[in-house]
């Protein structure tokens, strides 16, 4: 049914996904490309998310499970946390 529906939309692609939030405003978004894909967190915010708090979840894995620059597994999750003003 069309309310079980949603979409997944990657972070690299954010103009594609702002014209399909405006088409789709309460439809649930699965964003992944944070990270190690190249995705830009704020911008994906703004294209995915604006005026839809609980419709999108983003996804960061790659880059907690496997950090950067000397960094552990914790110390990454709480990088994407604060990115993303979850924490």
């Amino acid at each position: 049914s069309p309310d079980s529906a949603g979409f997944v939309m990657g972070a690299t692609n954010p103009g594609e996904m702002e014209e399909l939030r405006e088409s789709f405003p309460d439809t649930l978004f699965l964003i992944p490309g944070i990270g190690s894909q190249g995705g830009d967190t704020e911008r994906t915010i703004k294209s995915g998310t604006r005026k839809n708090d609980g419709l999108a979840v983003i996804n960061v894995s790659r880059k907690i499970i496997f950090p950067d620059n000397g960094m552990i597994v914790r110390q990454a999750a709480e990088f994407y946390q604060k990115q993303l003003k979850l924490g």
